[in-house]
């Protein structure tokens, strides 16, 4: 059997956190949201996995590359702008007539349980919840309307994917009419969808910020500063701007490994005013701001993004630490309780910041007289910090 997965779109309602990565690839209890998927596909016995990918796929690449699986996973790449439409024209003749389509943004627990006889033998059929306004009317029997435009109150059920194609009536649909939802409303217009409700409570869901904060709600977050704390940190007023000079701090590493294993992500908070001296390219910020990424994912660390002060130390910003801003945008944009944080630094500065909003700070690697150069990330301290 095989499955095809959605995930090309920018995903906008998700951002900051898809300013570092690809929406699939959003980390949801530990392990990205993308990977639950799979594993779900695979227990229920798929053979073949189609991604369809557009918005930051070489990651999405980068990443399952390197997992080994008991099936054929493919990510097929697309630009950025295309849309669903697009992306399935494209992979039409891979992609057949019979096949599974699923949204990299939606999981439904153990879903071939809501699937009725008479569904099942619909050429095409999908998964709906209950909601107040929605874009699924039932009609009889599990028949039902679809609406492409505006959600609303006669429409009290939305479909959560889980597709199952089994006509060629599908594609020939999507070519002649302008999107996927306009598609479906058409061929559900002639009869051709039926679809199961699931149960409350039983999809997990990734389509916006608030959706993936509450999931995430029971692990801790913990704020890190990036130079002397990640990576080896250059002179004074000097700034990493070649991967030659990028040298991790091994010893930290290991220990985010081990608080990330106690329940832990990290936001890195960064003040980098080589940016606006023209030292550093805003490229090549974001390339190594991407290997940090995939390599803390390596080692199964999860980030939710990274915060730049681009300024220079004389433009009186808000962001630069020591004033808080960079910190108090983290915390509100991820809903983090101040009480069960806290920022790890290296310098007065990043004391000053976290002071300023409110939260708990520790020094590692210091570089002030009274702290050692040789302290490292000490998880015991922040296992009893934080209660872990």
């Amino acid at each position: 059997m095989k499955a095809v997965i959605l995930a090309g779109g920018l995903g906008q309602r998700l951002k900051p956190l898809t300013d570092l990565m690809p929406k699939p690839m959003a980390p949801v209890n530990g392990n990205p949201f993308i990977l639950k998927i799979i594993n779900q596909l695979i227990e229920h016995n798929y053979d073949e996995i189609l991604i369809l990918a557009g918005y930051k796929s070489e990651i999405l690449k980068s990443y399952l590359n390197k997992l080994n699986f008991k099936l054929k996973i493919k990510v097929i790449s697309t630009p950025d702008y295309y849309s669903p439409k697009q992306r399935l024209l494209m992979s039409k003749t891979e992609i057949g007539d019979k096949f599974i389509l699923l949204y990299g943004d939606n999981y439904v627990e153990n879903f071939q349980q809501y699937t009725s006889v008479e569904s099942e033998q619909s050429p095409i059929s999908l998964l709906v919840e209950n909601r107040i306004e929605g874009n699924v009317k039932f009609l009889s029997n599990q028949e039902i309307r679809y609406i492409s435009n505006k959600r609303n109150g006669d429409h009290q059920f939305v479909d959560l994917g889980y597709i199952q194609v089994k006509t060629g009536k599908f594609f020939s649909e999507l070519e002649r009419t302008e999107d996927l939802n306009v598609a479906l409303e058409s061929l559900s217009k002639n009869g051709l969808i039926k679809a199961d409700v699931v149960g409350m409570n039983l999809n997990l869901s990734i389509s916006n910020l608030s959706r993936f904060n509450q999931i995430n709600r029971a692990r801790k977050k913990i704020l890190i500063d990036r130079d002397g704390i990640i990576n080896v940190k250059m002179a004074r007023r000097k700034y990493l701007s070649r991967f030659e000079d990028y040298k991790i701090i091994e010893e930290n590493w290991l220990g985010l490994e081990k608080l990330s294993g106690l329940g832990c992500d990290f936001i890195i908070i960064t003040n980098q005013p080589g940016i606006s001296t023209g030292e550093v390219s805003m490229e090549f910020m974001q390339e190594l701001h991407e290997r940090i990424y995939l390599e803390f994912l390596q080692r199964n660390i999860h980030l939710y993004g990274i915060y730049v002060c681009p300024h220079h130390w004389d433009d009186q910003c808000s962001c630069r630490k020591p004033r808080p801003g960079m910190l108090n945008s983290a915390l509100s944009d991820f809903d983090i309780n101040k009480s069960e944080t806290l920022y790890i630094g290296d310098e007065l500065k990043d004391e000053l910041a976290a002071n300023a909003a409110g939260i708990k700070f520790m020094y590692v690697n210091s570089e002030q007289e009274s702290f050692p150069t040789s302290v490292y990330v000490k998880v015991s301290t922040i296992r009893e910090v934080l209660s872990l």
